[in-house]
């Protein structure tokens, strides 16, 4: 399957350690695990869904990413990148280019991408945007997708961010759906996060999210 991923914006919460175009920084590591349940409205989407994030500095501008992605028992999508920041990692603009390989629901496929980052301040809290654009490949299929994240980090605690996704296949309907979520900080590495999705367009149900976050 041929996945055309334009992950144009995603505007992650205001936080270092979640997933963006900055650099991790040589050493330093971030896990994410996340569950997602249906709340059964639709017969055809799997009742859970498992996800797992893996991302580590090997020097100060480049890592390694690892996404993983679970469905009715099975892996649907394992791709591991290379990432290489293209900008100095202290500034408040940030671009990202990564290249990964892998299998999309058992094909082989490859993805490489391009984000966007900027750093912000809202009333003294801290936040980033992001533009992501991108591509999974494989022989026979295509889909694009926009993801539109908005956070921030309120008080060192806790992050709170809301997030609009798009999908398409070629030649398919599109999707639409957003979701809202908090992350709370456990200890002085760990995080749980937790959030509620729904579906826009064309299909109307809900989706709980509940993992934590760790850093390494």
């Amino acid at each position: 399957m041929l996945r055309l991923c334009l992950t144009l914006i995603c505007l992650c919460a205001a936080a270092p350690a979640l997933p963006g175009a900055w650099p991790r920084g040589a050493g330093q590591g971030f896990a994410a695990l996340a569950a997602r349940v249906a709340d059964g409205t639709l017969p055809s989407e799997p009742s859970y869904r498992g996800s797992l994030y893996l991302d580590y500095g090997v020097t100060p501008r480049s890592g390694l990413t690892l996404e993983l992605d679970t469905a009715r028992g099975r892996v649907v999508k394992a791709l591991g990148f290379y990432r290489l920041s293209l900008l100095p990692p202290q500034g408040a603009w940030q671009i990202d280019a990564a290249l990964g390989a892998g299998r999309l629901d058992g094909v082989a496929a490859v993805s490489p991408r391009l984000t966007l980052g900027r750093s912000f301040r809202l009333r003294g809290a801290p936040g980033w945007a992001e533009a992501m654009l991108g591509a999974e490949i494989t022989r026979t299929d295509q889909a694009g997708k926009i993801d539109l994240t908005l956070g921030l980090a309120p008080t060192p605690r806790m992050r709170s961010y809301v997030q609009l996704f798009a999908y398409r296949a070629r030649g398919g309907t599109l999707h639409l759906r957003g979701e809202s979520s908090l992350a709370v900080r456990l200890t002085n590495r760990l995080w749980f996060d937790t959030g509620l999705s729904t579906g826009i367009t064309p299909d109307r149900d809900y989706r709980l999210k509940l993992g934590i976050w760790t850093e390494f």
